[in-house]
């Protein structure tokens, strides 16, 4: 109980209180942005605006060509500040290049789109602008991190957050659809406001021993298998919107928003603790105590998760949307019950796989993971409608949970025990 009792203290040693309130606030700026725009528009354009923003999804883990995932692994390991900053640096240049590349890659995919649904044109070029600002910000708030200023990590992205729900209220309530749109693709660029100069310029002096061609591998196949990741969450939707309608996309959306906004609770505890998981990554009592006051947090947690579900369902939808969703409570708790399972293995194991430097495991989980919800999603989607493809993700998400367990406990095995 001791362990367990310092976890917590070293979560909120770590400024884990405001870096939770950070994820709570987007979380929420999010939910208020889905519930707003519901009210505002019809589901036709509801649906058409979804689509889109499911595209993005999964090309926003790809920022930078791997740049997140470089600056985060290789610039905690660093010792200095000097030597963090230099990185940061040189980084910045290389990954908003690619970014200007991934941006393009992004729109002539999304135009494919237009063949089938009308008036996306505008939709698609709004989130290649947001894509741009994504990069800008995420670059700011992960060099923040690495030098253990988790409080000015959050602090950004509460005000972007706030400031960009603000913005969406009003460019919404004047210019509807679009007004929203652009909100979106303007919010991100509000972090150019923390900007310094030193961040921008380019580095003086190149850090010595570093290898490049291991860091590109290293952040290509975190990107890669965040892609994958990313491309479940979409996956869904581009497969209802290949046998259904659009109002089955919104229906979907709808459904399925609350539940999968709880992956947020323990992304959170990983988005404070992942410099200091890396530092421990050959430790092997480490680790082990990590995962086990994990386990002591989070099943407690899934328990309430899943009977509040149970029981709430029908009056959550009707609260935060209205009863034309309500055909969607089979799905919401379907659903919900993906989530628990995704939160009690997947999470927390393609998580420490990222901090031991094992990206090419997630690439395999991931890639696995497709297969498994596009074969799940071609047998029970025609069978039965939305509530198939929950049923798709919750068998993918349980299966694919279980193998990366399997696989950082085989990794675990091999630690010597005195490291």
């Amino acid at each position: 109980m001791n362990s367990f009792v310092n976890f917590l203290k070293d979560f909120f040693k770590n400024r884990g209180l405001i870096v939770f309130s950070a994820f709570i606030i987007e979380k929420l700026v999010m939910l208020i942005n889905t519930i707003f725009i519901v009210k505002m528009i019809s589901q036709e354009e509801f649906g058409r605006v979804t689509l889109i923003a499911s595209v993005l999804a999964f090309f926003v883990p790809l920022s930078g060509f791997g740049t997140f995932s470089m600056l985060m692994k290789f610039g905690s390991e660093q010792k200095s500040e000097e030597d963090k900053l230099r990185l940061s640096q040189e980084i910045f240049r290389k990954g908003l290049r690619n970014q200007f590349i991934l941006a393009l890659g992004f729109i002539l995919i999304s135009s494919i789109y237009t063949l089938k649904f009308e008036h996306l044109t505008w939709i698609i070029a709004m989130y290649a602008v947001r894509l741009i600002g994504v990069f800008l910000q995420a670059h700011l708030t992960i060099t923040h991190r690495i030098n253990g200023k988790n409080e000015k990590f959050a602090t950004i992205n509460i005000i972007v957050n706030i400031v960009g729900l603000i913005g969406t209220f009003i460019l919404t309530y004047f210019f509807g659809v679009i007004g929203y749109v652009i909100s979106l693709a303007i919010a991100p660029f509000i972090s150019l406001f923390f900007y310094n100069k030193s961040i921008v310029e380019k580095s003086i002096q190149t850090i010595q021993n570093l290898d490049w061609k291991k860091m590109w591998r290293y952040g290509w196949m975190e990107s890669i298998a965040y892609f994958s990741s990313e491309l479940l969450f979409s996956i869904d939707i581009a497969m209802i919107a290949l046998f259904m309608t659009d109002k089955d996309i919104s229906l979907y959306k709808v459904a399925i928003i609350l539940p999968l906004n709880l992956i947020f609770i323990p992304s959170m505890l990983f988005q404070t603790d992942m410099p200091r998981i890396i530092q421990n990554s050959k430790n092997k009592a480490f680790l082990k105590q990590y995962i086990l006051n994990y386990y002591r947090l989070f099943i407690p947690l899934s328990i309430v998760i899943i009977t509040g579900s149970y029981f709430l369902k029908d009056w959550l939808i009707k609260l935060f949307f209205n009863e034309t969703y309500l055909q969607g409570s089979k799905v919401f708790f379907i659903s919900t019950l993906a989530v628990v399972a995704t939160m009690l293995t997947r999470v927390v194991f393609i998580n420490l796989n990222s901090a031991i430097g094992q990206a090419n495991w997630n690439v395999r989980i991931s890639i696995i993971s497709i297969i498994f919800l596009i074969i799940f999603d071609l047998i029970f989607i025609p069978k039965y409608g939305i509530e198939g493809a929950a049923i798709g993700m919750m068998l993918t998400f349980t299966l694919i949970g279980i193998y990366s367990a399997y696989l950082f406990l085989n990794y675990l095995n091999t630690l010597k025990s005195n490291e």
